[in-house]
């Protein structure tokens, strides 16, 4: 059995657990959540090397849009590397930020056929990309058979896809990520932020974390500390969301010997509270 015929099986197994979950193989979020345009529209993107969890991928499309020379993806969950390569086809290939909703199409039958239509457009142009090719032909071919006409269709919406909300972050104007994609390559790691061993050699001018500072315990947080002082060029920063209002002081507190805080514009979040959008963090003096 090759990786990609395991990953595909693994992905299978996706269950209620995997949607709650963070690890090698559960669901993924089929966008953000997060307002990336407040975020971005306060930032200094170009040409800048940049390093952002995968997630949505949404992230490393604005980061293009906004400049950025080229962008490296990392995440714990391997299937946001595939779910990335399946963004920039939709992008490349139907000029879409996002593919509608099944709400859009009259069933699942028709949602799965605009996706076969697709695989077969890919022109794979890296080892990594023919992988993600062969894992979303053979995931699309074995849904077919477990779930007959509702196939691929069913398994995102009800299986694969974390969650669903707004749609806050399109953008309309592809023709900057498109070409940023046609001319760049991106590095992908499978791994943990916050763990002892990252597998990330490079240094980078702008790290994207998303909320992960929102969910790492005391244990984590000084593991992700020191990664994160690591791979930053000392004039680089790095940007932290505030998604859950949890961007608390105590956080503040435990980087700042190392960083300078600056918070970002306030927003209305999603569930109608009023909070910084995030924190960038800009490296102040050397570690001892």
């Amino acid at each position: 059995m090759t990786d990609v015929e395991n990953d595909v099986n693994e992905t299978l197994k996706i269950s209620y657990i995997s949607k709650i979950a963070f690890c090698k193989y559960s669901s993924v979020y089929p966008y953000s959540n997060e307002k990336l345009n407040v975020l971005f529209k306060n930032l200094d993107l170009n040409d800048k090397d940049v390093l952002t969890v995968a997630g949505s991928g949404d992230h490393a499309f604005y980061s293009y849009n906004n400049g950025a020379n080229n962008v490296d993806l990392f995440d714990v969950n391997l299937l946001a590397k595939y779910y990335y390569y399946l963004r920039t086809w939709i992008i490349k290939y139907y000029n879409s930020f996002y593919f509608d909703t099944i709400n859009k199409f009259k069933n699942y039958n028709e949602f799965s056929r605009y996706f076969g239509i697709l695989f077969n457009l890919v022109n794979p142009t890296s080892e990594d990309e023919e992988k993600a090719h062969e894992y979303w032909k053979l995931l699309y071919e074995k849904c077919s058979i477990k779930w007959k006409n509702n196939g691929l269709g069913f398994f995102l919406r009800s299986k694969l896809f974390r969650g669903d909300t707004e749609r806050i972050n399109s953008i309309s104007d592809l023709s900057v990520i498109k070409d940023k994609l046609a001319n760049n390559y991106s590095d992908f790691y499978n791994c943990d932020i916050t763990g002892d061993q990252t597998g990330i050699d490079k240094v980078y001018d702008v790290i994207f974390l998303s909320n992960i500072f929102e969910y790492v315990d005391d244990e984590e947080i000084k593991r992700l500390k020191y990664n994160i002082y690591r791979l930053l060029k000392d004039d680089g920063y790095i940007v932290l969301s505030n998604v859950r209002e949890n961007l608390t002081q105590i956080n503040e507190n435990f980087l700042s010997d190392v960083f300078s805080f600056e918070k970002l514009p306030i927003i209305l979040n999603l569930s109608g509270s009023f909070i910084n959008s995030g924190v960038v963090l800009t490296k102040k003096r050397r570690w001892r």
